[in-house]
C-alpha cells in the first residue's frame, strides 16, 4: 500500500473540523444511547466514518448499528417537480410555507418504495426485522433544513413510535474532500493540461468522486461505492486511469482515519449541544400534514395530537384561515378546518386555468370594483406586468381609480402612472386619485399606532365619502388596498348602505366568490371581520 500523504498546513483546520464532528458524534451516542445511526449519504458519511474510528480508540462497548441512506436534495427535487409550491419555486426547508411543508409530509406517506428501502436497509444494517425504538441521524450540516424535514417526515411515518435526533454534525461537504484530494493525493498541475480545472461540470465530478459513493438512482434511497463504471470516474478518466480515481477516496478515508486515530487519547466527553439537534418537525407543519391526509382536522384534534392549548391552536389556525390556507367546513365543535378544493388543485397541478392579473370583485356589479394596489416598478418586467393589470382594468370599463394607501412615517404616496398612459394609448378619458392614510408609528420597532391596530373610524368616513361621490358622478370606480384594509373599506361601505354587521360578511364572500380566487375567505383577518361587524349602519 502507498504511504498517506502528509495533511498540507492549509488543510489542517479542515481535519480540525472532523475531529469535532466525530468529537460530536460520540458524545451524542453515549448521552443519546441510539439503537441505530442512520447516515445521510453522501456527506453524512465522513462523521460517522470518524466517529467511528474515535469510539474504537475510546470505549469499550460497541458503536451502534449504523444504516446508510440516500436521503437528500434530489428527494426535494423529485417534490419540487411534481407539485407547485404555493409560495416558492421550489422547496427551501423552514422557510417554506406551512401548507408547503405539510404537503412534503403528506406525500412522503405516499411513497411506500421508499418506505420498503429504509426498512431493509435498517434491518441489515441492525440484522433483525424489530423496529428501533432510539434513532441518532447524522448529516454533514443543517441550511434550511429540507433534509432534515424530508428525514424525520419519513422516519416518523415508517417508525412513529422511535425516538429521532437529527445531529448537525457540521462535518466536511463534498467540496473539502475534492480540495484535499487536489491538494494531497493528485495535483490539479499535474492531472489537467493546462493546470487548472478545465469546467464546473468537471468540478462536480470531482467532488462526487471523492467522497467515495453515488447514487444508485435519484428516486432510491439505496446507493453504491464509486467503481471504474460510475458516471463520474469514466469522465475522469480522460486525465487518469480509472483504477486511480477509484483509489482516491480510499486515501482520504484511510488519512482521516489515522488523524482521528492519533488525536483519541485527547478526546473527553461532553454533553451535547442542544443547538447541534434542535430541530424536530413542528407541530403547525405536522397538523397540516395530517389536514393534506384526513381532508380536514376539528381544533380539538389538533389539540390532543399535538399536546397545544386552545390558545396555540387558535393562533396556528386564525395564521392560516387569514393567509388562505384553510377554510372552514362545518360548525360548532365539529368545524373542520380543510384545504379548500381550487387550492388542492392548484398545488397538485390538477388545474392550470389562467388567473385573473388582480385578485379583484365587483362589489356593486358593473360600477364598483374592489382590489389589490397594482405593483409596479421600473424594472422591464414589473411595468410589463404592471401595464397588463392596468389593461385588464380598462377591459372592464373602469374609468376612475381610488388608490388609497397606509403611509408609514416619513415616505410619501407611490404613484403608478401606467393607468393613465394605458388609457391614453386606448383614447378613453379616466381619473385616478390617492388617498393616503397617515400611520405614525408607536415605537421604533414600527408598532402601527391605531386604534386596537386597526384603522380609525374618523379615516375611513372620508374614503366612503369619496367613494359615494365618484359613483354619484356615473364612474366606473376601481378602489385598491392592501389586504386587510381592501375588505375592511368594502364591508364598511354595505354597512352604510343597508347591509350591516353579518350581512356585510356575507355579502362580502357572496362577491368576493365572483372573482378571481373566488374561493378565499373575505375578509381572513378575524380582526378584519370584527371591525366591520362592529361598523354602526349608515355611518
Amino acid at each position: 500500500m502507498k504511504p498517506l500523504p502528509a495533511i498540507p498546513d492549509a488543510f489542517q483546520p479542515r481535519f480540525d473540523e472532523m475531529w469535532r464532528s466525530a468529537c460530536k458524534v460520540c458524545d451524542n451516542i453515549l448521552a443519546f444511547q441510539p439503537d441505530l445511526i442512520l447516515a445521510l449519504m453522501h456527506s453524512g458519511w465522513g462523521p460517522v466514518f470518524a466517529a467511528q474510528v474515535l469510539w474504537s480508540q475510546t470505549q469499550p462497548r460497541s458503536f451502534p448499528a449504523v444504516a446508510r441512506a440516500n436521503i437528500g436534495r434530489e428527494k426535494i427535487d423529485i417534490f419540487d417537480e411534481t407539485f407547485r409550491l404555493l409560495t416558492t419555486d421550489f422547496f427551501v426547508g423552514e422557510y417554506s410555507t406551512d401548507i408547503d411543508v405539510g404537503k412534503l409530509l403528506a406525500w412522503l406517506t405516499t411513497r411506500v418504495d421508499w418506505h420498503a428501502q429504509l426498512r431493509q436497509q435498517v434491518a441489515e444494517a441492525r440484522q433483525t426485522a424489530e423496529a428501533p425504538q432510539r434513532i441518532l441521524v447524522v448529516d454533514d450540516c443543517i441550511h434550511e433544513g429540507s433534509t432534515s424535514i424530508l428525514t424525520q417526515g419519513l422516519l416518523g411515518w415508517v417508525y412513529p413510535q422511535a425516538d429521532v435526533r437529527f445531529l448537525d454534525a457540521n462535518g466536511w461537504y463534498r467540496t473539502n474532500y475534492r480540495e484535499f484530494m487536489l491538494a494531497a493525493l493528485c495535483p490539479v498541475s499535474e492531472v489537467f493540461p493546462e493546470g487548472k480545472i478545465p469546467s464546473d461540470e468537471v468540478n462536480s465530478q470531482l467532488a462526487r468522486l471523492a467522497i467515495g459513493s453515488e447514487n444508485v438512482a435519484d428516486d432510491s434511497l439505496f446507493w453504491q461505492p464509486v467503481s471504474p463504471h460510475s458516471p463520474s470516474v469514466q469522465a475522469l478518466s480522460i486525465y487518469r486511469p480509472a483504477t486511480d480515481w477509484v483509489e482516491m477516496p480510499q486515501a482520504i478515508y484511510a488519512v482521516i482515519a489515522q488523524y482521528i486515530a492519533g488525536r483519541s487519547a485527547a478526546y473527553v466527553p461532553a454533553a451535547p449541544n442542544p443547538r447541534d439537534y434542535s430541530f424536530p418537525l413542528r407541530s403547525e407543519w405536522c397538523m397540516m400534514r395530517d389536514i393534506w391526509l384526513e381532508n380536514g382536522i376539528t381544533r380539538r384534534q389538533a389539540e390532543m395530537r399535538y399536546g397545544l392549548s386552545s390558545q396555540e391552536t387558535r393562533r396556528i389556525l386564525d395564521r392560516w384561515l387569514e393567509f388562505n390556507d384553510v377554510g372552514m367546513e362545518g360548525y360548532g365543535r365539529g368545524m373542520r378546518y380543510v384545504i379548500p378544493q381550487p387550492l388542492q388543485r392548484k398545488i397538485d397541478k390538477l388545474d392550470n386555468t389562467v388567473e385573473d392579473p388582480h385578485e379583484a370583485y365587483w362589489l356593486l356589479p358593473g360600477k364598483l370594483l374592489f382590489g389589490e394596489r397594482p405593483w409596479y416598478t421600473d424594472s422591464p418586467e414589473g411595468t410589463e406586468w404592471a401595464r397588463r393589470e392596468m389593461r385588464s382594468l380598462l377591459d372592464y370599463g373602469v374609468d376612475c381609480w381610488l388608490d388609497v394607501q397606509i403611509l408609514h412615517e416619513g415616505k410619501s404616496p407611490q404613484e403608478n402612472p401606467l393607468f393613465l398612459q394605458e388609457a391614453q394609448a386606448m383614447g378613453g378619458p379616466v381619473s385616478v386619485k390617492i388617498v393616503p392614510l397617515a400611520i405614525q408609528y408607536a415605537s421604533k420597532e414600527n408598532y402601527l399606532h391605531t386604534r386596537r391596530g386597526r384603522p380609525n373610524r374618523k379615516d375611513i368616513r372620508p374614503v366612503l365619502d369619496q367613494i359615494d361621490q365618484f359613483l354619484a358622478d356615473g364612474r366606473i370606480l376601481y378602489v385598491s388596498a392592501s389586504d386587510k384594509l381592501r375588505s375592511i373599506l368594502a364591508g364598511c361601505y354595505l354597512a352604510r348602505h343597508g347591509k350591516p354587521g353579518k350581512a356585510a360578511l356575507a355579502e362580502l364572500q357572496a362577491c368576493r366568490a365572483s372573482g378571481s380566487n373566488g374561493w378565499k375567505r373575505e375578509p381572513a383577518s378575524r380582526k378584519a371581520r370584527r371591525y366591520i361587524l362592529e361598523w354602526p349602519a349608515g355611518l
